[in-house]
């Protein structure tokens, strides 16, 4: 049964610019990494137009996408921006818009074209160290229903995705239906090393983050018109992920917060023991130099602590503003039902989030 028109498949990477605290070095580290995303003819102008210091969005290209260049029975392209601290990726595959109908079988043909192109010598899919949504966008043919190709269009994709267990809600945005699913955990075990010394974990050792969003319109209409909002979803976006990864930084640097406060209470209750100066200070001494690192080190990831967290409330004023826009620049009827009342707000969320089985 062809259910679908002009089906686009988009996945939108984001990667850490800079983070505080980075040096140039790192800056540059974390540019490599963002270009290995792309082909090698790319990557050498990828930054000549990234030499501001404070940017809100900036298009990294000067043709603004970079089409595949490889046969294709559709097209696909790269587009890459930077948003402030952030760099971010939209790489799309779709059909040609020529009114053809296809199955909802013919996705996983434009996830396959999607991932050729992230792949590495090793065969490895590269992803976005800051967090990553696959994005399914159609027109539907012979007015079918919007939720049954949904999940049909999930169950092809094979992300591993639950309908039931992951789905987040769904509104109506200039007369199409978007759909939303979400995968959200924190999974940080005991095996991390907490010690001083170890090498921070990768964020997919901390939290699990799968996002998934369809948005089908029931003519072609309103699926030109829905372009509109092209540029506002790399924002919002990116703004959703930069909050559940603050919240995932933040329940690390707890972890190292408290194991170093136990440190801190050991260290208080021996300098106790001296307390009467007739007694041999050098063991004072040694517990006072051993003492500084670990205050050192406490105040410093206090520090970090306190900046995830103004993070999480920056990121959520602009998630709002920039839904704000969205509403402004839609017809009064879609946004009466752009975001239903029952989809959470990413802080709403992050609240239902657990470690280890325990509420936070």
């Amino acid at each position: 049964m062809t259910d679908l028109i002009y089906p686009n498949l988009f996945l939108f990477l984001y990667d850490v610019r800079e983070g505080l605290g980075e040096s140039q070095e790192d800056l540059e580290k974390n540019r490599k990494r963002f270009a290995s995303k792309f082909p090698e003819k790319l990557r050498n102008s990828l930054f000549k137009q990234d030499g501001a210091i404070e940017c809100e969005y900036q298009e990294l290209l000067t043709q603004q996408i970079e089409y595949f260049d490889d046969e294709f029975p559709g097209k696909g392209y790269y587009y890459p921006v930077r948003l402030n601290d952030t760099y971010g990726l939209i790489i799309a595959a779709y059909f040609l818009n020529n009114r053809t109908r296809y199955r909802t079988n013919s996705i996983p043909q434009l996830k396959n074209k999607i991932e050729a192109k992230l792949k590495d010598s090793s065969g490895q899919i590269k992803t976005g160290n800051l967090g990553q949504t696959w994005f399914i966008k159609a027109e539907l043919a012979n007015n079918k229903n919007p939720e049954e190709i949904a999940k049909q269009c999930c169950k092809e994709l094979n992300i591993g995705f639950d309908w039931e267990k992951d789905f987040q809600g769904q509104g109506k945005l200039l007369g199409g239906t978007i759909f939303e699913l979400r995968q959200y955990d924190i999974i940080m075990s005991d095996n991390i090393d907490f010690s001083l010394s170890a090498t921070p974990p990768k964020i997919e050792e901390i939290h699990k983050n799968n996002h998934l969003i369809i948005a089908l319109y029931p003519n072609e209409q309103t699926a030109k018109k829905s372009a509109e909002f092209n540029f506002d979803w790399p924002r919002l976006l990116c703004y959703l992920h930069k909050i559940f990864w603050a919240y995932a930084q933040s329940r690390y640097l707890k972890e190292l917060l408290k194991k170093s406060a136990i440190e801190i209470q050991q260290y208080i209750q021996e300098i106790q023991k001296y307390q009467n100066p007739s007694l041999n200070l050098k063991p004072l001494q040694k517990i006072l130099v051993k003492s500084q690192t670990t205050l050192y080190n406490y105040s410093i990831n206090l520090g970090y602590f306190d900046s995830q967290i103004r993070t999480i409330e920056i990121n959520l004023l602009n998630y709002q503003r920039r839904l704000d826009t969205i509403r402004e620049k839609a017809t009064a009827k879609a946004v009466e039902n752009l975001l239903p009342e029952n989809i959470p707000t990413p802080i709403s969320e992050l609240s239902k989030l657990t470690i280890n089985g325990e509420d936070i």
